[in-house]
């Protein structure tokens, strides 16, 4: 485009008095308005371009800024972030972290609305892991028969398989098929052996010293755990904050 702009500039240097270079430059003329035109117009597209990766790049900041708040207990602040990015294109990436946030502040009932939701719609990471968080919410809210809730634990989470090992086994212990304390030990020697994450472990804790709390009744128990594996927890995984207010938090 440059190379065309300066060959239409060359014309203005002709005799006026030459009707043919005279032609020419008219002619010339409306090519470099169109070509003007041309560059103003991919500029423009250039800056919405530029003007998008912008705005995305402040959502990103701004979700960042949200997981740092709950990390460090500030949750009200981060919903406010939450709710704003909802509808944005970071959607998906803060459904998870939403819907836990949700927890955090005691609203259970739009959190498990927002757990079915990612079930139903979400990735397949993060259907499988809304899945656990249903098992648990279940365990959570029970109000009926502890036998009848044993029964329907069993029915949701036994009959169905989780991507991830780990995830599956903690289902399994929600199944009734496996041992709490058994995948809690497999794991960490998992994590010691570097054949797991610390953030894996944090997610195990949590949802088995839930079971322990809300399905066995065992809180002795599943204090016991938390604190046991408190210096081996992923700072930055949001199942961290909640081990700590509910078993660690008072000691």
């Amino acid at each position: 485009m440059n190379r065309l702009f300066c060959f239409v500039k060359s014309f203005s240097r002709l005799p006026k008095i030459n009707v043919k270079a005279l032609i020419c430059f008219v002619f010339s003329f409306f090519i470099f308005v169109e070509v003007s035109h041309a560059s103003s117009s991919h500029m423009s597209n250039d800056n919405v371009a530029s003007s998008s990766v912008d705005h995305k790049t402040d959502e990103l900041t701004r979700f960042n800024q949200a997981v740092d708040y709950d990390l460090s207990g500030n949750h009200a602040e981060a919903r406010t972030i939450y709710n704003l990015l909802k509808n944005s294109r970071l959607s998906s990436l803060v459904a998870v972290p939403s819907a836990i946030n949700l927890v955090d502040l005691n609203k259970v009932d739009a959190a498990e609305q927002a757990f079915n939701e990612i079930v139903s719609g979400g990735a397949l990471r993060d259907r499988d892991y809304a899945r656990l968080w249903q098992l648990w919410m279940l365990a959570k809210r029970w109000a009926g028969k502890q036998a009848d809730l044993v029964s329907e634990l069993k029915e949701q989470a036994g009959n169905k398989a989780w991507s991830l090992s780990w995830e599956n086994d903690i289902a399994l212990v929600y199944a009734g098929k496996k041992s709490p304390q058994d995948v809690l030990r497999i794991m960490a020697q998992k994590v010691a052996k570097g054949e797991a994450d610390k953030d894996a472990l944090t997610e195990t804790v949590f949802f088995i010293t839930g079971y322990l709390h809300y399905v066995q009744h065992d809180v002795k128990s599943a204090k016991k755990y938390a604190r046991q594996y408190q210096s081996s927890f992923n700072y930055a995984s949001l199942e961290r904050p909640l081990i700590e207010r509910e078993y660690i938090a008072g000691k």
